[in-house]
């Protein structure tokens, strides 16, 4: 009899070791996406092997895009030039730059490259839902110590085009215009003067 409640009882604190072990049902959870912009070439070949040198002009964005001064879209036109000179680099390219603008090319450097790569980034948002909630300002003693900015929620939709063109160093003359067109709609999220959309990489490749 003192076996058999021994081992019910053994059954018993087994069962309850494996439930606990078992733990609860764990639900997926969608990660907050964290845009880099970090891009890696292609296998290399061997340097200057196209025996071609260009000189590269750094990207900038059309004239009507309001957020150009934002710290993320900087962050995506420098690494966008970044990402074409390892591009040109690994497909055995001489390059010459990169220079902020074209008008910043000398003579010399115009006459030493055979062609040169012009980079425009087009780009568009559009609020479709949610909007802006402004927080006054809170002063104390003739100071502000609180308040005074914005926070954004919603949805936006980001579109645009990057046009990349192969250009006469010294007419400036298109030779090649090739369109990268990119969609995104993404929830975008601000605060204070900065604009911060959350977005998957935007630019992968030429």
């Amino acid at each position: 009899m003192k076996r058999n409640i021994y081992s019910a009882f053994t059954l018993f604190v087994f069962a309850l070791l494996f439930i606990g072990c078992s733990g609860p049902t764990k639900v997926a959870t969608t990660a907050l996406i964290v845009p880099d912009f970090d891009f890696s070439p292609p296998s290399p070949a061997a340097p200057g092997s196209a025996g071609i040198k260009i000189g590269l002009i750094e990207p900038v964005y059309s004239g009507n895009f309001l957020f150009s001064n934002q710290t993320l879209f900087q962050q995506f036109r420098k690494n966008m030039g970044s990402d074409f000179e390892e591009i040109l680099t690994a497909r055995g390219y001489f390059l010459k730059g990169p220079y902020e603008v074209y008008d910043l090319m000398t003579y010399a450097d115009k006459n030493e490259c055979e062609l040169g790569l012009d980079i425009e980034i087009d780009l568009d948002i559009n609020q479709t839902t949610g909007g802006w909630t402004r927080f006054q300002p809170v002063y104390y003693q003739g100071g502000i110590v609180g308040g005074n900015y914005a926070t954004y929620a919603g949805t936006l939709n980001l579109s645009g085009k990057i046009t990349v063109s192969i250009i006469e160093t010294f007419t400036r003359q298109k030779l090649l215009i090739k369109p990268k067109l990119r969609v995104r709609k993404s929830n975008g999220e601000s605060k204070g003067s900065g604009f911060f959309p959350k977005t998957n990489k935007p630019f992968a490749s030429f």
